[in-house]
């Protein structure tokens, strides 16, 4: 009888890794979505917020919030989500537009990190720096061609997903020795 793996799976069965897929790939679903963050409320520890203009200021007072769907995020609104130092699953959903991944940074208990369409980063290392990283998920990155940057994650990721879109032509490099 073979091993027991992650989550009590037998890491020998060909849908050991499919469940390990599942398990982390599902989309936070917190609903309803909300468009202020007036209307989280003060007791939520998971919300889902679509930024329209300034409707996600606050947001980064909401402490106890350890998991956030962040739909239309600039650079204003990933700064305040970089105050939410309790966060375990950031979701940034499309059209994710800040261009300074930085503030993610503060994140040190973020196991889960997802991103839809960062058309405007360049520099995707401020990921390295979250210690308690477990899945990323990238998708439709318009600026990443080399993965050797996430070569220090390796030994941490438990999923990684690198994904493109049917829309344009994007390749990737990496040296795997």
């Amino acid at each position: 009888m073979a091993g027991t793996g992650k989550f009590g799976l037998d890491p020998e069965s060909p849908a050991y890794f499919r469940a390990l897929v599942n398990r982390y790939r599902h989309r936070l679903r917190v609903g309803p979505p909300r468009k202020s963050a007036a209307e989280i409320p003060p007791d939520a520890i998971e919300a889902e917020l679509h930024r329209v203009k300034k409707s996600h200021r606050g947001v980064g007072a909401m402490k106890q919030l350890t998991g956030l769907a962040a739909a239309a995020a600039d650079q204003d609104f990933l700064d305040e989500i970089g105050e939410l130092t309790e966060l375990v699953h950031l979701d940034l959903r499309f059209p994710m537009r800040a261009p300074d991944l930085a503030p993610l940074r503060n994140l040190k208990k973020l196991h889960v990190l997802q991103i839809d369409s960062p058309s405007k980063v360049e520099d995707f290392r401020p990921i390295l720096d979250l210690p308690a990283l477990e899945v990323l998920m990238i998708e439709n990155a318009q600026h990443l061609f080399d993965l050797e940057w996430m070569r220090p994650l390796k030994d941490r990721l438990l999923v990684l997903g690198i994904e493109g879109t049917v829309n344009k032509d994007q390749g990737f490099y990496c040296q795997l020795n």
